[in-house]
């Protein structure tokens, strides 16, 4: 989990230094929502929406490359996070146990004299044998 972590440390500073960087204040923001997205996702241990918003924050930073509001090396940089923490993702993923699998049950045919209490019937060693 502390790879996890420092992945997603490495992801929100990338995003920082990008705004320092950024041409344009309105991708800027996109990227840090983005960001915010994966951070909540990721902190609710919510594996679906971390996936989706690490899809949304890769199409993103590749829209902002190629409108050169951000450099190549930093789009780079913040891809090769994005594929890790995608990657670390099965560390937050629950463990499924398989349940087991029921064993039927067959009745066991009835006989009489089952639904006597044993020691209580005229069998051998009652008190009634005498």
């Amino acid at each position: 989990m502390s790879r996890v972590r420092r992945q997603l440390g490495a992801l929100v500073i990338g995003s920082l230094l990008v705004a320092g960087c950024a041409k344009e204040q309105s991708a800027t923001d996109l990227l840090r929502e983005d960001v915010a997205i994966v951070v909540e996702a990721l902190n609710a241990k919510d594996v679906a929406a971390a996936r989706r918003a690490l899809d949304v924050l890769k199409t993103d930073v590749d829209a902002a490359e190629r409108l050169g509001t951000v450099s190549a090396a930093e789009a780079g940089a913040l891809r090769t996070t994005v594929e890790k923490l995608r990657g670390d993702l099965v560390l937050l993923a629950p463990v499924v146990k398989p349940s087991p699998t029921p064993v039927p049950t067959v009745p066991r045919p009835t006989t009489k004299g089952d639904d006597e209490e044993p020691g209580k019937g005229k069998g051998r060693g009652g008190k009634d044998d005498d």
